[in-house]
This record gives C-alpha cells, sequence and structure tokens, in this order.
C-alpha cells in the first residue's frame, strides 16, 4: 500500500467487523496510533483480505472513525457504558481532541441533571460556573444525575455558600424515591450526608469532623464492583457503605439537596461527574 496517497482505501478489521476508510481519514489527525502504524516504521501485518486486524470494539471504533472523518456527535447520546470505552479508545487509539472532548463534556454534566423540586421551588443549575442553588423564591430544592447500575463514578462539590441551617443534602437515592415528595435521607432509598457529619437513610452514622461550611468539599465515590459508596470531606475518605440488594432497585443516582436561596454548591472542575 501506498503510504503516501491519501486517497489509498484502507480495509480494517476492528474485533471481526470490516470497516472502510481512507488513508486521508485515518491521518486526519496528528500524533496518533494510525499515523504512527502508517509512518513506515513498522511491518503491517495484513490478513488474506488485505485487512488490518485490530483486537478492539467495533461498536465504539464507528464513533472513532466517524470522530475521524470530521462528524460531530453528541457525546449525551451515548450511553455511560459506550462512553467509557469509547475515552478508553480514544486513549489506545492516541486520538487527543476525542479525549479532550469526552472529558470537557463530562465536566458540563456526563451524568444529566434532572432538577426534582417540591411545589413552589426550583433549583439553578449553571453550565457556566457549575454552581448549583436554589432559586430566588424557593423554599427546597432537589438535583439527581441520571441512575446509573455498573462501573465506578465519582462526584466532587465544594460548599460554596450556606446558610449555616445544616439543610445541604448529598448522598444516593434510587427509583424507590419520589423527590417530588420523599425527604432525601429520610427513606430506605437514599442516603444523605447533612452538615455536622450526619449519615440518615438506609445507614446511619454520625462524623463529627465533617462540618460541611462554606469551601469544604464533599467527595462521593460510587463502586458497583464493590457494591459501594464512599464518602471523602477535604480530600480524606470517611466511610465505605455497603449498597442494599433492594430488587428492581438497584440503579442510583447522585443527588444533592439545598435549602432556601443562601445554599449554593459547586461541582469541581475534572473531578466532578467522572464515570470511569
Amino acid at each position: 500500500m501506498n503510504m503516501n496517497n491519501n486517497n489509498a482505501r484502507v480495509k480494517l478489521d476492528v474485533g471481526g467487523k470490516l470497516f472502510s476508510t481512507s488513508m486521508s481519514t485515518l491521518l486526519s489527525q496528528s500524533d496518533t496510533f494510525f499515523s504512527k502504524l502508517f509512518s513506515g516504521d513498522f511491518d503491517i501485518m495484513y490478513q488474506e483480505d488485505g485487512s488490518i486486524f485490530i483486537d478492539r470494539d467495533p461498536i465504539v471504533f464507528r464513533y472513532i472513525l466517524n470522530f475521524l472523518r470530521g462528524y460531530c456527535f453528541d457525546i449525551e447520546s451515548v450511553s455511560t457504558q459506550d462512553l467509557n470505552w469509547l475515552y478508553e479508545d480514544a486513549k489506545f487509539y492516541q486520538i487527543k481532541k476525542l479525549e479532550e472532548k469526552i472529558e470537557d463534556s463530562q465536566i458540563e454534566g456526563i451524568l444529566d441533571f434532572n432538577v426534582d423540586c417540591f411545589s413552589n421551588t426550583n433549583l439553578i443549575f449553571s453550565n457556566q460556573n457549575k454552581t448549583i442553588k436554589c432559586g430566588p423564591k424557593s423554599i427546597w430544592g432537589n438535583a439527581r444525575t441520571n441512575y446509573l447500575n455498573n462501573g465506578k463514578h465519582f462526584t466532587e462539590i465544594k460548599i460554596t455558600n450556606s446558610g449555616g441551617n445544616g439543610h445541604i443534602r448529598i448522598g444516593i437515592c434510587n427509583k424507590g424515591i419520589n423527590l417530588n415528595k420523599d425527604y432525601a435521607g429520610s427513606t430506605v432509598n437514599s442516603l444523605a450526608l447533612y452538615p455536622g457529619g450526619y449519615l440518615e437513610g438506609f445507614h446511619a452514622g454520625h462524623y463529627p469532623e465533617v462540618k460541611m461550611v462554606v469551601d469544604d468539599i464533599i467527595g462521593m465515590e460510587l463502586d458497583f464492583s464493590k457494591n459501594q459508596l464512599t464518602y471523602y470531606f477535604n480530600g480524606i475518605k470517611i466511610v465505605s457503605i455497603d449498597l442494599p440488594l433492594y430488587e428492581n432497585k438497584c440503579e442510583w443516582a447522585f443527588f444533592f439537596s439545598l435549602h432556601c436561596s443562601f445554599d449554593e454548591i459547586t461541582l469541581i472542575p475534572n473531578k466532578s461527574l467522572l464515570s470511569y
């Protein structure tokens, strides 16, 4: 194959599925797996049909190939699992721009926020500065991510304003809770950390070192391989808690509850809402 012919047709066998593209497409990004493969520095092993075998996932590769073709696609339309694999393959194929696109979108909220509020309340989520706060006439507001059921997920927030009333709640909930009716942390279908270090819901506890005042940082890690939720306070692990195994309620979401307009939290860039 003439590596200098950008119009040359290239056949790739990715995980048993054949893809046909051009040399110019594969070389559209510099310093990648493909630019190195076709640099002439390596002996390429061709199969009998003339294709090059790559032992990666073919479903994920169609995103890779279309990105190299110049197509734009909505990151939020990709499932959480596929996105995790896409991120890994973007690193495998060394496509830095795709890596950055995924990382940037995670900061914007790969885990979609669905706002479930009590009557006469609202919640404001600002993508620009990553803040979450109640509206000016709010009594209470809740936000949760989409529900998760596999992998490992981490979110970290900083308390940027608080009325000191002890009503900020940070935790997880499953589909057994109705955030329009139930107080988060008040049922067996949720777990909430309150200022003062009080933990309520399916697991009770008290960690007095967790003050949760302005500038304090709270981290949560959901690890479905261990079936655990771990809380961190200002970078220090506080507790790991086993998730209860409820029939038909094995999906969990991160949630944040704020009281009145003076409560505000900020998602910490590069750490918040990451799934890996």
